[in-house]
């Protein structure tokens, strides 16, 4: 069928069900691949801030600027907490060119899609303990594929970092750890508590 389409296949995986029949898994190259990744952390650590930088291109005012568009509520302006689930999405071109709201004023979430052969769907989940069960909610609901903890240079290993460490050890989801803020703090300073956090976390677990 491929030969007679002029499409080229590839083969990802086979299981046999009975003797005579078999199921076989293929790629469609033609399609763009998406990766799911819950952005998590104490409130205040930044995250929708780093979301907002990296989905419109453009660098905060120091004052919130680029986390507004993450946020879906009148309060959430107010506060500057995230309380709900929001999510954006980071395009990668077949050069590996970033494709995202910051290439043209005309952009939009389908044009990302289309112009994309990767992409990174980004979730923002809430960072104050008063909503972890919406942040429990987004990482089994939306089953992302990686987690990004984000913390803060400035405020160090907080109980949410904690928590939401002790949430994607129970629920074996790979993570790593973004230092964020560096430009007020040493991030150095901050490494030797974050292995023995992690140690810990581990051995609880």
């Amino acid at each position: 069928m491929a030969a007679a389409l002029r499409a080229s296949v590839t083969h990802v995986t086979a299981r046999r069900v009975t003797s005579d029949r078999a199921t076989v898994e293929l790629a469609d190259t033609q399609q763009s691949v998406e990766l799911r990744l819950a952005v998590m952390g104490a409130n205040e650590a930044g995250k929708s801030t780093l979301i907002g930088v990296l989905t419109q291109g453009e660098l905060d005012n120091g004052r919130g600027s680029a986390r507004l568009n993450m946020f879906r509520h009148v309060h959430e302006v107010r506060s500057g907490r995230t309380s709900s689930l929001s999510h954006e999405i980071l395009g990668f071109d077949a050069q590996g060119n970033v494709v995202n709201y910051g290439c043209s004023q005309l952009m939009t979430a389908e044009r990302i899609g289309e112009r994309s052969s990767k992409l990174v769907s980004l979730l923002d989940l809430a960072g104050h303990s008063k909503y972890q069960r919406t942040t429990v909610r987004g990482l089994t609901g939306y089953c992302p594929h990686y987690a990004a903890l984000i913390v803060s240079a400035s405020a160090g290993i907080t109980p949410v970092t904690e928590e939401h460490t002790a949430l994607l050890l129970a629920l074996e989801l790979p993570f790593f750890i973004v230092v964020n803020k560096c430009d007020q703090r040493d991030p150095g300073r901050l490494l030797p508590a974050l292995r023995a956090g992690l140690k810990h976390a581990h051995k609880v677990a």
